[in-house]
């Protein structure tokens, strides 16, 4: 075994000369700005949440903890693990007594025979893995401009299934070569024990060729040994000795894919094409010291290639034809007319996690998340790529609803009380929230679609562009002539308002040169009702790029959750019983304290779904609706549930809570007397719903939440500032039933009093956060002008404090503020943006509601103090 490792893990020594072949193509560098920005020292917030990063449930390392232990006791331990990583990162500390790990072997088969059928694993100290994911964060910011766009994996805003796209209009375009002159072939490799063999060597010199200091660690360094494999092939493009394949005639050549150690080659096939293809990987080889394994490595060739030239190319590679590639990254590419049958790989994973746990006995609560967390979680790879046939998504249904209701102890399938389709309906509107897959599956092909509509310049975009929509756009475009099984209209429809006149292509058209909107242009080019919708959304202060958003997510960006949304609402069924349309009741009911079982319990009853006799006999399993226990009227849920009425009375009628709880222990006695079993007595039965509600809400409040514990809470009072400094206070006054605004500032120095303050109304609702940022943006712009000098600005909105700290892509009005608001910020010597109570912030609330009944701009600047405060004293 010490053999097989120290052989698998020893050196081969490159060359210099090869390893300055495979970096000759690499032409990326660091910025200087990427370059300071990895030399910067780690902050603590930035170890801390790197920690937090760290997954929970990893087997320890040496140390003998894990990452679990570390979170709940976090408190205790905080100071020693940031001040021993902030030792190495930012100081001159020995690691080495930290980077001890155990090795140990994972099998990668059901019953290994060697040791290659072996996995080593190192199982490293949390310490180490703190220090290694804080500089693996770093890394990511700039590791973008390093590496070549034909890598997809581990990097931000690069998606797997970009490759299986590409890959699938590559391979579809080699199936349709059947009478043309050249030949086409796709090369499939599969590398040997990939993140196993790095020459740290080799590793050393890209770090050096791209300026980049830092240890990169795996995956990220796989990523950069990978970059060397790509960099020669895209020599051998250039230099024309192995040009890529085009879809169509103005598509970019794809030569290569490459998703971390996955590898898929495109070139003519040709024995001039091998002998490329075999000398780039003896340097990468060489170089790198990463391995082909060539049996299980496979080839692809166009029809119109005669089978001698096949076999010729085949005996020359040393790698077997296949007649189609079955699967890419885990998915089919070869896509035949029998799409069901395609697709039956997902029914029968499902079938087989749901057949392990038919013995096994499941609360609904159980149910439901194994449902939700698992098996609906099984297709979503293959439904964020290809639309699944719709025969497929009813029979994963069919499955899963099997196992919600259950079997009987003769193995026959329980009664189904309520469709799947109901089911599938929010929980605000009386269903469970299952997913209907078809519709998910649609919602998953709209993020796709979104990313083509957002990034036209995109490798994928370029090429379907150039494919089906090559004179047109991704929102007009068609099926096209022989499209591969990708290529659908992943977007059904638009809803068409029809236009008064000739409208602008631009919004800009329609807002003056004082940002506001023209009102008789748009009135005139819009219904009425449709016009007053324009209207009522908020502008920006400054003019902005028109932008394609997404209206039904606050950030303008489109999600699969409002996706999905939009597709389950727009093609659901009208005929919603009254049982289960929308009301308080079922949000009240899901976000009771009281345990998931009984929640599901109440559920059912509500939508008259227990297995009452009324029920049974209403469905024609049994004859008679009477009760059994009294004999003498119809047993439905209200007599099943309120049998003994004695017991309803000796509780608090409003608590809700043990009402439940009473019932469903009534319910479960009810169940135990059918069967013969002895019952509870009425005051038992209370007795027992309390100690049941008792040790469910002890035991929640026990429970330790993991997560990054709050360590700083805003300020309640306000603080003056440093000694020679200014803080800006900003408040916004929300008008209500379509009232006006106000925007109140309040400028104060070191001792406490007011140098200048502001009141503004203003006319035009919007969300709360918007005009909060609106607010903000106004008082800082004063601030430049009047020439006050901020170092210090408070506000008590969260939601734009944490926008402004926090960079995340948002297109709506709110996000195009904070980009306002960071820039107005930069203006300032080292300003800073704190969120503070509300109570903090008593005199800049007075000011906004003063404000809001104004009909023009007041200011203060340089009178007393003192009047100031006596005059908002009210």
């Amino acid at each position: 075994m010490e053999s097989h490792f120290n052989q698998l893990f020893s050196s081969m020594n490159p060359s210099e000369e090869d390893v300055n072949k495979a970096l000759q193509g690499i032409t990326n560098s660091l910025s200087e700005l990427d370059k300071s920005l990895l030399a910067e020292e780690f902050s603590l917030d930035e170890i801390e949440k790197a920690f937090f990063q760290l997954p929970s449930d990893k087997a320890p390392g040496p140390d003998g903890f894990n990452s679990n232990f570390y979170k709940t006791n976090w408190t205790s331990v905080r100071n020693d693990v940031l001040k021993a990583a902030t030792s190495f990162l930012n100081g001159n500390r020995d690691i080495t007594p930290l980077n001890i790990t155990l090795i140990t072997l994972i099998p990668k088969v059901k019953r290994p025979t060697s040791l290659s059928e072996f996995r080593p694993i190192s199982l490293c100290n949390i310490i180490y893995k703190v220090i290694s994911k804080t500089i693996a964060n770093r890394l990511k910011l700039v590791l973008n401009n390093l590496i070549s766009p034909n890598q997809s994996a581990f990097l931000p805003d690069r998606l797997i299934s970009d490759n299986i796209i590409i890959a699938q209009e590559a391979a579809h375009s080699i199936k349709l070569k059947t009478r043309v002159k050249k030949g086409w072939m796709a090369v499939k490799l599969d590398m040997a024990k990939a993140f196993d063999r790095v020459e740290w060597s080799f590793i050393d010199a890209i770090l050096q060729n791209s300026n980049s200091p830092g240890d990169p660690l795996s995956p990220y360094l796989f990523l950069l040994c990978a970059e060397g494999f790509s960099s020669l092939l895209r020599q051998k493009e250039r230099n024309k000795t192995l040009p890529g394949i085009k879809v169509a005639r103005r598509a970019p050549a794809i030569s290569h894919l490459l998703f971390a150690d996955d590898s898929f080659l495109f070139c003519q096939a040709s024995i001039n094409s091998c002998n490329v293809i075999k000398e780039v990987l003896d340097v990468y080889e060489r170089a790198t010291g990463q391995k082909v394994n060539f049996q299980k490595s496979s080839l692809y060739i166009s029809p119109n290639v005669e089978l001698r030239d096949q076999t010729l190319i085949s005996d020359f590679m040393g790698i077997p034809v296949r007649p189609s590639f079955e699967k890419y990254l885990g998915l089919p590419q070869h896509i035949g007319r029998t799409k069901k049958q395609l697709f039956h790989y997902l029914h029968d994973k499902v079938w087989g996690h749901l057949h392990n746990w038919r013995d096994k006995v499941f609360s609904k609560g159980g149910k439901e998340t194994l449902l939700k967390s698992v098996i609906q979680a099984i297709p979503t790879y293959s439904m964020a790529c290809f639309r699944i046939p719709v025969a497929t998504c009813r029979s994963l249904e069919s499955t899963m609803a099997n196992f919600w209701w259950g079997i009987n102890d003769n193995n026959r399938l329980k009664t189904h009380w309520q469709s799947w389709k109901k089911l599938c309906r929010p929980k605000k509107d009386g269903g469970l929230g299952f997913r209907s897959l078809v519709h998910f599956n649609q919602a998953m092909l709209a993020k796709q679609a979104w990313r083509i509509l957002k990034q036209p310049n995109s490798t994928v975009s370029r090429i379907l562009s150039a494919r089906y929509y090559p004179q047109s756009s991704f929102l007009s475009s068609s099926t096209g002539h022989s499209p591969s099984f990708v290529w659908h209209h992943w977007i059904p429809g638009f809803r068409q308002i029809t236009p008064l006149s000739l409208v602008p292509d631009r919004v800009a058209s329609f807002i003056t040169s004082s940002l506001s909107w023209d009102t008789d242009k748009i009135q005139s080019c819009y219904p009425p009702h449709v016009a007053q919708i324009i209207l009522s959304i908020p502008l920006p202060l400054t003019p902005s790029q028109d932008d394609l958003i997404w209206e039904l997510s606050s950030s303008g960006i489109y999600t699969v959750r409002s996706g999905y949304h939009l597709s389950f609402s727009t093609t659901g069924p009208p005929d919603i019983p009254s049982s289960s349309s929308p009301s308080p009741w079922w949000k009240i009911l899901w976000h009771l304290s009281i345990p998931t079982k009984v929640k599901h319990f109440a559920f059912r009853a509500t939508n008259q779904t227990l297995p009452t006799a009324q029920n049974l006999a209403l469905r024609k399993i049994i004859k008679s609706p009477c009760c059994s226990r009294c004999g003498n009227h119809e047993e439905s849920v209200s007599h099943a549930l309120f049998y003994s009425h004695e017991i309803y009375t000796s509780f608090p009628k409003k608590d809700v809570d043990l009402f439940l709880c009473i019932a469903w222990f009534i319910w479960f006695n009810r169940n135990k007397a059918l069967k013969g079993q002895p019952s509870d007595q009425a005051h038992v039965i209370v007795s027992l719903a309390q100690s049941f509600l008792a040790d469910y809400n002890s035991s929640s409040s026990a429970t330790i939440l993991l997560g990054r514990p709050s360590l700083a809470t805003a300020p309640t009072t306000w603080v003056p500032p440093a000694h020679g400094t200014l803080k800006l206070n900003v408040d916004a006054a929300v008008p209500k039933n379509g009232g006006r605004a106000g925007f109140g500032g309040v400028i104060r120095n070191s001792e406490g009093l007011v140098v200048a303050a502001l009141a503004q109304p203003y006319f035009g609702g919007s969300s709360v956060a918007t005009l909060e940022a609106k607010a903000l943006l106004s008082l800082l712009r004063w601030c430049i002008d009047e020439h006050f000098m901020v170092q210090v600005v408070e506000s008590d909105c969260k939601a734009v404090t944490d926008a402004i700290r926090h960079h995340k892509e948002d297109l709506s009005v709110f996000g195009d503020l904070i980009l306002q608001i960071r820039e107005t910020l930069s203006l300032f010597l080292a300003a800073r943006i704190f969120h503070i109570n509300r109570n903090a912030n008593s005199l800049a609330d007075k000011l906004e509601h003063w404000a809001s009944g104004l009909d023009e701009v007041a200011i203060w600047i340089g009178d007393d103090p003192c009047n100031l405060v006596d005059f908002l004293s009210f």
